[in-house]
């Protein structure tokens, strides 16, 4: 979600812009365009949960013995094995926490980070990969 925010900041910055120019002219921002600016945030909020959790539901994610198979969109099948796993931390944002979801984000050996969001019982896939990742450190040794 952070490109939404990022979109925000930019927006509040325009506005601010706007602001200075019609405080300078002595004029003032109608209250009818004020409303209308709040309307478009929360539209564009709510588009961004939809376009995202229409991006997100597509995707598949097997977790096998050894590697965990991603399938982005039918077409693009990425595989990740347990052993080039460096650490994965786990995410809740506003939008898992409405949809009783999580993201897992998975740091690799090769300094490379692989997602996987909008998972239904996220916090068990992460305690599950935390133990597969402790086993792989041990077995190594």
């Amino acid at each position: 979600m952070p490109k939404i925010i990022l979109l925000i900041f930019l927006g509040i910055l325009f506005y601010i812009g706007i602001w200075v120019n019609f405080y300078l002219l002595d004029k003032k921002i109608p209250v009818y365009i004020n409303i209308m600016l709040v309307i478009l945030v929360i539209l564009l909020l709510i588009m961004d949960f939809i376009l995202s959790y229409i991006k997100y539901s597509t995707y598949e994610y097997r977790f096998y013995n050894n590697i965990i198979e991603i399938d982005l969109n039918r077409k693009d099948t990425r595989t990740v094995e347990y052993k080039n796993i460096k650490n994965v931390n786990y995410e809740k944002n506003l939008w898992d926490k409405i949809l009783n979801t999580g993201s897992l984000t998975i740091n690799l050996k090769n300094n490379k980070k692989q997602k996987i969001s909008f998972i239904d019982h996220s916090k068990n896939y992460y305690m599950y990969l935390k133990k597969i990742i402790e086993l792989n450190k041990t077995e190594r040794i």
